[in-house]
């Protein structure tokens, strides 16, 4: 499989500009590859600055310092070069999927920006027709295009106000916080019992005793 991300995005202040001086794109190293297809600033007076992908650099993702479990996942970080306040900054990053992490299924989830505007974002699912497919989107009604090799399922959204970022004040009590539900999701298991039993297939060879471990139960 593949997965591509386009952005547009005009930085309208500083901090913006200081915030996207680096763009980071997470990605599980055992099962994919990242590559940067274009990575261009437009400034006001009609120029433009291209970063190079040869500029971009693989780093670990912060998670593995806590959970080496984690390892192979990691960062594909670039820095972006000449980004100032009033520019508009274009980006274009691909994903290849090296292997499935089950063979023969794949599932993800998404949600849409929320924490600045958005004028428009869409997410495209683009699967082969002969493929089941269970979709999950609640409260967002995907457009559907049935063909006979491909479906695709498009989903669109808007985020005109940013979302609050919900900081305590000084005489508030802290509130727990709350399990947060992806708006988009989407598996071609049947069930959870299809889910268990990939599992088993993982897991039984792993948990089956050697020598070494039957020697020190004896």
């Amino acid at each position: 499989g593949e997965r591509s991300t386009f952005m547009r995005m005009k930085v309208q202040t500083e901090a913006g500009a200081t915030q996207f001086s680096v763009v980071s794109f997470p990605f599980a190293s055992s099962s994919e590859s990242p590559t940067l297809d274009s990575l261009v600033v437009h400034h006001p007076d009609g120029t433009s600055t291209e970063t190079p992908a040869s500029d971009g650099m693989e780093m670990p993702a912060p998670v593995t310092q806590q959970a080496p479990v984690y390892s192979d996942l990691k960062m594909l970080q670039v820095p972006v070069r000449s980004l100032r306040a009033g520019d508009v900054l274009e980006l274009t990053v691909h994903f290849q999927r090296k292997n499935p992490e089950a063979a023969g299924h794949f599932w993800n989830i998404h949600s849409f920006t929320k924490n600045f505007v958005v004028l428009s974002e869409k997410l495209t699912l683009d699967v082969p027709s002969s493929k089941f497919l269970k979709q999950w989107s609640p409260d967002l009604k995907p457009v559907i295009t049935q063909g006979p090799a491909r479906t695709t399922y498009v989903w669109t959204g808007s985020q005109l106000k940013p979302t609050p970022s919900g900081a305590k004040k000084d005489d508030e009590t802290p509130e727990p916080p709350k399990p947060v539900k992806p708006e988009i999701a989407w598996t071609t298991f049947h069930t959870w019992a299809e889910v268990g039993e990939w599992y088993r297939t993982l897991s039984a060879p792993r948990a089956a005793a050697n020598d070494a471990i039957r020697a020190r139960a004896d």
